[in-house]
């Protein structure tokens, strides 16, 4: 009878133990924000001396901090001058869903004095944890 108590005893140390140490969080861990984006549209053309715009929803399941767009250079640029790698950065709005419309990104118009070709439009956005994910959309300056 003494051996039936002690093993029951020790059945229900170990389960309290196994209870307790439970990982008890069943909140996501490191969601990503996302981001759709309408425009630049994959493959968009765009002509020296015009706009750069943004479109775009974005989602975070912890809120939204930033989105930082920028220009990447490709292999395939051509011309003299230097390659056009501009940045900005955009604050959004802290909540949970944003959208920004017709944004216009950069400098007033694209410059004329700079290499022709494919470029990487990127955008990463940045929640208030700090995740971050990024796209990437290639576009054709002339």
């Amino acid at each position: 009878m003494t051996h039936k108590i002690k093993y029951y005893a020790i059945a229900f140390w170990l389960a309290l133990i196994g209870i307790s140490c439970a990982d008890k969080d069943d909140s996501p861990v490191n969601e990503l924000p996302t981001a759709v984006v309408e425009m630049p549209a994959e493959g968009q053309l765009y002509q020296r001396g015009s706009t750069i715009m943004l479109t775009a929803d974005f989602e975070s399941k912890v809120g939204l901090k930033e989105c930082t767009a920028y220009l990447a250079e490709a292999e395939s640029l051509k011309g003299w001058d230097d390659p056009w790698t501009p940045e900005q950065t955009i604050a959004l709005n802290e909540t949970k869903v944003d959208r920004i419309e017709n944004q216009w990104l950069f400098e007033p118009s694209i410059p004329f004095d700079i290499k022709a070709g494919d470029y990487a439009f990127v955008l990463l956005v940045v929640d208030s944890d700090l995740n971050y994910s990024s796209y990437e959309i290639p576009i054709i300056i002339e």
